[in-house]
């Protein structure tokens, strides 16, 4: 008698469940689309998604998704209207899909809630753009996505929150985050996001004028190609500050708020990174209980800042940092060199000094000041690191010991 062959639906829940582990992102998708068992399990296996980025680029939405090891790979969706009032949606891991009678927007924040916002799946950083730019249609995106959140009894699971506006849309959004996962949180320099929008709003330029070249041919698709560059050089000629470097200059947040009725998530968090000037209290900076810290205000003066270094010395938690800047005033140079500490290095623009613990196990305690900012890091400098202008990670350790006087001047104009 024949053995009976063995089908995938034979297999108990909890093997499919470790089959499924092993699975990158676009086969769970194929094996969610095959049947409802599988449907099942793949939205009851864990996800973990690095990063997930949601941004307005002119006339379209787009969103990528990067996976971490071992199926390190970034994922690209472009959802834009088609000539019918429907949706394209273009992706580089799938045929092109046409959404008949949609609305672009609302189909890009369904295929994140059906792919993003599920128990099974933790997002590690999530990035929106909501700035200045094309900001009626951000403002429409950001409504419908407060919308769709706030109709689901699934917390989002985010780890680390980064958004360029003036704070609003980020906290709507945080509302609808698991607080007790939740511990980072950026917000961006509108002019630093500039950068990232041409960015995006080129490569989804260039996904269109590919597709373009395969249906018109070349010639047309270098027509397009033409319009697209004048779009972009149209695009800056409104934003001069995008030439500029965007560290050149001080922006003003004073609308935004890091205090107030959602004062319970920030004091859950554990690093806080606003890169521009805004008004905060120095006793709400002084109850936080984030070890890495980066402010900018205008409120911030050498009394606190002796303050600060007091509590974080004390504390002395290995991988804990600040950096806290009055850009608006640059009057942070301290006069007193704080107690426990000894001066190491100094140049035009500043000076650098170390609170060591002989024959302890206690970490390193390195302090930098300058007129506009005092910089200090405990212990392993790669742990404390901040996040450099639109990017999510950025190095920040530094050397005291070696580089030039320049180099040294060019990391301090950074925003670390």
């Amino acid at each position: 008698m024949p053995k009976k062959c063995i089908e995938l639906s034979d297999l108990p829940p909890e093997i499919l469940q470790l089959l499924v582990e092993k699975c990158d992102f676009v086969t769970r998708r194929r094996l969610r689309a095959t049947s409802t068992l599988m449907y099942q399990v793949v939205d009851s296996t864990k996800l973990y998604i690095d990063s997930v980025d949601m941004n307005f680029c002119g006339y379209s939405i787009d969103v990528s998704l990067s996976l971490e090891p071992p199926f390190r790979h970034v994922y690209n969706l472009t959802f834009e209207k088609n000539e019918t009032g429907g949706t394209r949606m273009e992706s580089d891991f799938r045929k092109e899909v046409l959404i008949e009678n949609s609305d672009h927007m609302g189909a890009a924040i369904d295929w994140f809630v059906q792919m993003c916002h599920q128990k099974n799946v933790t997002i590690g950083q999530f990035y929106t753009d909501m700035s200045l730019h094309l900001r009626h249609e951000k403002k429409q995106l950001a409504e419908k996505l407060d919308e769709v959140l706030g109709k689901s009894e699934i917390p989002l699971k985010i780890k680390s929150i980064h958004c360029a506006d003036s704070g609003n849309i980020m906290w709507n959004i945080t509302e609808y985050c698991d607080k007790r996962l939740l511990k980072e949180m950026e917000v961006l320099i509108p002019g630093m996001c500039l950068g990232r929008e041409i960015y995006l709003f080129e490569e989804s330029a260039r996904r269109r004028e590919c597709r373009e070249t395969r249906v018109l041919g070349f010639s047309a698709s270098l027509s397009l190609s033409l319009s697209l560059s004048l779009s972009i050089l149209h695009t800056l000629s409104r934003r001069p500050e995008a030439i500029a470097h965007p560290w050149s200059r001080v922006y003003s947040m004073g609308d935004f708020e890091l205090f107030g009725k959602q004062d319970e998530i920030v004091k859950n968090l554990k690093k806080i990174q606003v890169n521009a000037p805004f008004n905060v209290s120095v006793e709400d900076v002084l109850s936080l209980n984030a070890s890495v810290i980066y402010l900018d205000s205008e409120n911030f003066t050498k009394d606190f800042v002796y303050k600060l270094i007091e509590k974080f010395t004390n504390r002395r938690e290995d991988g804990s940092a600040f950096c806290i800047k009055n850009s608006l005033k640059e009057n942070l140079d301290l006069e007193m060199i704080p107690p426990g500490f000894k001066e190491t290095d100094s140049t035009k623009r500043f000076k650098e000094y170390r609170n060591q613990l002989i024959n302890t196990n206690h970490p390193t305690v390195y302090l930098r000041v300058s007129e506009d900012r005092v910089r200090l890091q405990i212990g392993d400098t790669k742990k404390g690191t901040f996040w450099s202008g639109y990017e999510f990670h950025s190095d920040t350790s530094d050397d005291s010991s070696s580089g030039s006087d320049s180099d040294s001047d060019a990391n301090d104009n950074a925003p670390e």
